[in-house]
């Protein structure tokens, strides 16, 4: 295992982003390669919580250390991966844009059923496999991203 390459500042953020996107890369070249040499059951393949535990590290290192320099315009969401159609509850009196969604992502995976907001999120299945996740925070923001559009937006962050 090589080490971290740290950037100009000495920190391993981006090494780290750009490692965690390779892993869901080589986990679905795994699933892949296995299921073309045999059958994997259905309920053993577990991508969907990968790109969710990466949404988590990713979306919190985007908010903490990158979100204020790369505020990506609600028009630009498409390219993430996310539609506006998607949200259902956004704060009036904030904009629509990159950082505010993956602030609300990054609390509803890092602190659901907090105390000080109602923070969760779930998931909905079709055919027994999981579609789509919800991101929850209160009654300010609701959002449901199919499952192929997180993996989308972790591609996307692994890059930021």
């Amino acid at each position: 295992m090589g080490k971290y390459k740290p950037n100009s500042y000495g920190k391993i953020y981006s090494d780290f982003a750009r490692r965690l996107g390779k892993i869901v890369l080589q986990y679905e070249e795994l699933i892949v390669k296995r299921n073309n040499d045999f059958e994997i059951k259905e309920e053993e393949e577990f991508e969907s919580t990968l790109y969710v535990c990466a949404l988590q590290s990713l979306s919190a290192q985007f908010c903490e250390f990158k979100g204020e320099k790369n505020t990506v315009a609600g028009s630009e969401l498409p390219i993430w991966g996310l539609e506006a159609a998607q949200i259902s509850e956004f704060p009036k009196d904030k904009e629509l844009n990159l950082r505010h969604v993956l602030v609300n992502i990054r609390d509803a995976l890092c602190h659901p059923l907090s105390d000080e907001n109602y923070l969760l999120y779930d998931s909905s299945s079709k055919d027994e496999k999981i579609s789509e996740y919800q991101f929850v925070r209160s009654k300010n923001f609701r959002i449901t991203i199919p499952v192929e559009n997180i993996r989308t937006l972790v591609l996307e962050l692994r890059n930021v």
